[in-house]
């Protein structure tokens, strides 16, 4: 836990789709509600957040394969401006536009 609204760390994997592969992905999570951290068993946590106005909570996340420094910086510089309905349309509309060159074109 990095701070009363946002979390950080990583998970190593690898042997996707059988391959010899691995990596170490990082992230930087931010939630718009403060929350507590229970430690459930090892590396296993609980995140539980007060009952306030709304029963929605938003989290943006930032990825890196660098490292949990460049996630923090990758959360800040690709979605500044973040806003829920925003993004959604915009990824609806990409989505229907993608659709619609490549899949249905004649449609």
């Amino acid at each position: 836990m990095t701070g009363p609204s946002s979390i950080s760390g990583f998970v190593a994997s690898g042997n996707f789709c059988n391959t010899n592969n691995k990596y170490t992905l990082y992230f930087v999570a931010e939630f718009d509600h403060l929350f507590t951290l229970q430690e459930t068993s090892k590396r296993s946590y609980l995140l539980s957040c007060a009952q306030g106005d709304s029963d929605q909570v938003h989290m943006r996340v930032g990825i890196s394969f660098v490292s949990v420094a460049n996630a923090a910086q990758n959360l800040r510089t690709e979605n500044s401006g973040y806003d829920f309905d925003s993004v959604r349309t915009a990824a609806q509309t990409t989505w229907d536009q993608y659709l619609w060159q490549n899949c249905c074109p004649n449609w």
